[in-house]
């Protein structure tokens, strides 16, 4: 009760509402009464990308698709300028802190769970999304802007987080995906599981945070959790078949630098002793 309480002072889930609230209007303006809608957040890159990427998953089926989605993350958030950097608190700057992304990628998560055949990609895709764009791993998710990746040669001294998603494209694929036709008049023939209502290819979920649910595995994550989380090895980077990784601490991919999953190693790499409950992968006490 203390922490469902907790929960509610946060106001998390009135603001997924907020948020879901303007897509749905903005989407309606659009389809039904062919408006054209200004966004526009008082800086212009925190809601202004919420709304507007969101939107178009709403209006637009292909950007309910893994490609899509990758298409529009690259669109609304990269390329447009999105401040990672800051709100990631990857920087001096802790004021600037702020969860806008994962804010974003909970309220798709919302409609991905009441539209569930709309979609290509499962809610393990939008949290690992989250998770590998949150570890500083991947050069596209660094800076505040693509200038700073540019200056900096990201692309040349890391790895995309997107190859990491085409080598492992199945693990994110949803088996109940209903691929629209161009011929088809309706989705609306495939009752969403949470109520909301699909015109044509047009979706308009409920945007009530009574019945929204809570992004379980997010909120369910450890230490241990997240020190497993880690890349995978350039065995699955190239599309390969999965095998157990070189006695090496470290494996490369041209000069990027590929570290192996902790829970790929039963023993250290360095010193040969078998991890234990007590003597963690993560922190193996002979070597540091």
């Amino acid at each position: 009760e203390s922490w469902l309480q907790k929960l509610a002072q946060t106001l998390w889930l009135q603001n997924l509402t907020l948020i879901i609230s303007a897509c749905t209007t903005c989407a309606y303006y659009i389809e039904q009464k062919k408006q054209s809608v200004l966004v526009h957040c008082s800086d212009g890159w925190d809601r202004t990308a919420q709304v507007c990427a969101l939107t178009q998953v709403l209006m637009d089926s292909y950007y309910r698709t893994i490609e899509g989605i990758i298409v529009l993350i690259e669109k609304e958030w990269l390329s447009f300028g999105f401040k990672f950097k800051d709100r990631y608190g990857m920087c001096e700057k802790l004021q600037e802190k702020s969860p806008i992304f994962i804010q974003w990628l909970d309220c798709l998560h919302q409609v991905v769970i009441q539209f569930e055949h709309c979609f290509e990609y499962n809610t393990r895709f939008l949290f690992d999304i989250w998770i590998w764009s949150h570890s500083m791993w991947f050069g596209n998710f660094l800076g505040n802007s693509n200038k700073e990746r540019l200056e900096n040669r990201c692309a040349q001294k890391t790895i995309s987080l997107w190859a990491m998603v085409e080598a492992n494209k199945q693990r994110y694929v949803n088996p109940n995906y209903v691929r629209p036709s161009s011929s088809s008049a309706s989705l609306a023939s495939f009752p969403p599981d949470g109520g909301g209502a699909a015109s044509k290819h047009v979706l308009m979920p409920i945007s009530d945070w009574k019945i929204f649910k809570l992004w379980d595995v997010y909120l369910q994550h450890s230490d241990v959790f997240w020190a497993s989380r880690g890349p995978w090895s350039a065995t699955q980077i190239s599309g390969t078949e999965r095998r157990a990784p070189s006695t090496s601490k470290k494996s490369t991919v041209g000069n990027n630098v590929m570290w192996v999953p902790d829970e790929w190693s039963n023993t250290c790499k360095e010193c040969r002793r078998m991890f234990t409950l007590v003597r963690r992968r993560h922190h193996c006490r002979a070597c540091g």
